[in-house]
């Protein structure tokens, strides 16, 4: 961290990897103590750590496109390198009001009226 904080840096991207999921309450934590906000594509690292925010299709949907994905395979008999690339369209957006308070940095009012909350 004291590289980044030596480089100042403003906040830090946690990237989609399952061992910065699976320590992201460690990273978060070291970052927010040094005064340094946590964006993450993880909800659970806003809900259980110490991100401050993510923006990330909500495993309920991610879930509904795979079986819309495996229905046209198995079902209609498509061969699976003919379709399309799928993606999932709806984001949720969560902040931690916890953290965002802690580090002074409060998101603009137009962001918090469609984002979830987390005290």
């Amino acid at each position: 961290m004291t590289m980044l904080e030596k480089a100042n840096v403003d906040a830090l991207y946690l990237g989609s990897s399952s061992f910065l999921q699976r320590h992201g309450e460690v990273f978060t934590a070291a970052a927010v103590a040094r005064g340094l906000p946590v964006l993450s594509p993880y909800e659970g690292l806003v809900r259980h750590a110490s991100a401050l925010l993510s923006v990330a299709p909500r495993y309920y949907d991610v879930g509904r496109l795979a079986g819309r994905q495996a229905e046209r395979i198995l079902v209609e008999g498509l061969v699976p390198g003919s379709l399309p690339v799928a993606r999932v369209s709806d984001f949720a957006i969560v902040i931690n009001m916890t953290v965002a308070r802690r580090l002074g940095r409060f998101p603009p009012m137009a962001l918090l009226q469609v984002a979830e909350t987390v005290e």
